[in-house]
């Protein structure tokens, strides 16, 4: 495989078939069998052409076909965020808030999506090793990602060699002594002027060691193909000359491999002769010719909300008995079942006023042009204000005089020349619950850069947060009716 020149595609941008074909560098013909895979598994959806940019689809929006061949006038969008390698094309996904012409910047916003990807996906809950489908293809991209970083991570697997010396430095063997050579007497006491001793090295020509640094150095191989090892800060890794072949054929190497598990106690060392026994049983295999993989997510919803509630001390775990519970009464009985799980609850003060915060993190593009798309809808909004009802008598007993509640959204980028990692842009008003007027939800757009930067490093900014809340008029929730235009003295 030769060097990989990668295309480009934003997330959830319709594209024609015209405009794949002229991105991917492919014949009419091939574009349709490139959709087919990438529809197969969920990166491409065929679209209604009219539906907007960035709306979210109905299932009217979707058009339903066995191949790209069947549809005609459709629009193709790609639902995803990361990195594909499909047959002989890798195609990197950037995130949908990406408004940049410029391809040096667009590649430095995926790459600090990936990162983030990668740090949320520490426990295999995105991206997965093996492709899900009836063939139990693997996923060569993420499998080699893994092998790349464990070995960044823990070396080279090892085997500890056992060495037995006469008067070496290692740890005197008395019973190799006493069994093995001869004693001096004197005054009756043995004298030994030989002592055996033991000591352990690694091996340095193990035959798994050799094999893993063979399969490190394949692995680092394929992705600079891809030229993706800058995406992961990976340095190239050259440590053998070796092929597969060099180590007997693959029912001789997956044997000794299964023997070395079998035997093997230690469970980092396991999980890895795994990793390296689905590497060499897939790797022969003539049809990854034809398969894709990939790293990445069509759920970048998740990890914007598990930023979001990192970067500003998600206390929600501190505060979940406080929630009401439904109650039901049913023949006789008294039943609670499961109550409302907010994103995130946070807790600050300005000028010593508490600050009792009902944050959501919403992965959406609002747009207003002409009207607004491409918001969150109403369930969405009447659920955030029963998060605040349902704190209501928390509130009074733990004295929090304010409450600010509101969904996060990531800041276009069409943006980036404005200065606050924060802005509040406006809120949305709706229900009255009793007498009381709930205090509006208010709509925060976050720098994406500056959110995926926080969860990287796991710093807490809630201090930005208050920033930004210091500019609006925050009112007591217990002894004043909202008069909603006076609310937000500030818009950017």
């Amino acid at each position: 495989m030769t060097k990989v020149e990668p295309s480009l595609f934003q997330e959830l941008k319709r594209y024609s078939l015209n405009e794949i074909r002229d991105r991917l560098g492919c014949t009419p013909e091939n574009v349709k069998a490139y959709i087919n895979t990438l529809r197969k598994y969920g990166i491409v959806k065929i679209v209604k052409k009219d539906s907007l940019d960035f709306a979210d689809l109905t299932n009217d929006d979707l058009v339903i076909a066995d191949s790209a061949e069947e549809v005609s006038g459709a629009s193709y969008k790609f639902d995803f965020v990361g990195i594909v390698a499909v047959k002989d094309k890798v195609v990197f996904c950037y995130p949908k808030y990406t408004t940049y012409s410029d391809k040096e910047k667009i590649l430095e916003e995926l790459k600090l999506a990936i990162k983030a990807i990668r740090k949320y996906d520490s426990k295999g809950e995105l991206v997965h090793l093996h492709n899900r489908d009836d063939k139990g293809e693997y996923n060569k991209l993420a499998l080699s990602l893994h092998i790349l970083q464990d070995y960044f991570e823990n070396g080279v697997y090892t085997n500890i060699q056992e060495i037995i010396e006469t008067n070496g430095d290692g740890e005197i063997d008395w019973d190799r002594t006493i069994n093995e050579t001869f004693a001096y007497i004197k005054d009756n006491r043995p004298y030994y002027l030989e002592l055996k001793t033991r000591s352990s090295q690694n091996d340095d020509f193990d035959y798994f060691k050799r094999l893993h640094e063979c399969i490190v150095t394949q692995c680092s191989k394929y992705l600079k193909e891809l030229t993706i090892l800058d995406f992961f800060d990976m340095p190239e890794v050259l440590l053998s000359e070796l092929d597969l072949k060099d180590f007997g054929d693959t029912d001789y190497i997956l044997y000794r491999l299964e023997r070395e598990i079998a035997n093997q106690f230690i469970t980092r060392k396991q999980n890895l002769l795994k990793t390296l026994y689905t590497f060499v049983a897939t790797s022969g295999t003539s049809s990854q010719e034809n398969s894709y993989s990939l790293y990445g997510t069509n759920c970048m919803n998740l990890v914007w909300e598990k930023a979001c509630g990192q970067i500003f001390g998600n206390i929600h775990d501190q505060v979940e008995s406080e929630i009401k519970k439904p109650q039901w009464y049913l023949n006789g009985g008294h039943y609670e079942t499961r109550s409302l799980i907010p994103d995130i609850i946070t807790e600050c003060s300005i000028d010593y006023r508490n600050i009792f915060c009902i944050l959501d993190g919403k992965y959406y593009l609002v747009k207003t042009e002409g009207d607004i798309s491409g918001n969150p809808g109403v369930q969405d909004v009447v659920k955030q204000f029963a998060y605040h009802e349902s704190f209501l008598e928390y509130l009074q007993n733990h004295h929090c005089e304010s409450v600010f509640n509101a969904f996060l959204f990531p800041l276009s980028e069409e943006n980036v020349l404005c200065q606050n990692e924060i802005l509040i842009r406006g809120f949305v008003t709706m229900l009255k619950w009793g007498v009381e007027q709930l205090v509006p939800i208010y709509l925060v757009f976050l720098k994406p850069s500056f959110v995926w930067e926080c969860y990287l490093k796991g710093t807490v900014s809630k201090n930005k947060l208050v920033e930004a809340m210091r500019k609006i008029r925050l009112e007591d929730v217990f002894r004043n009716v909202l008069k909603y235009p006076d609310t937000l003295q500030y818009m950017e």
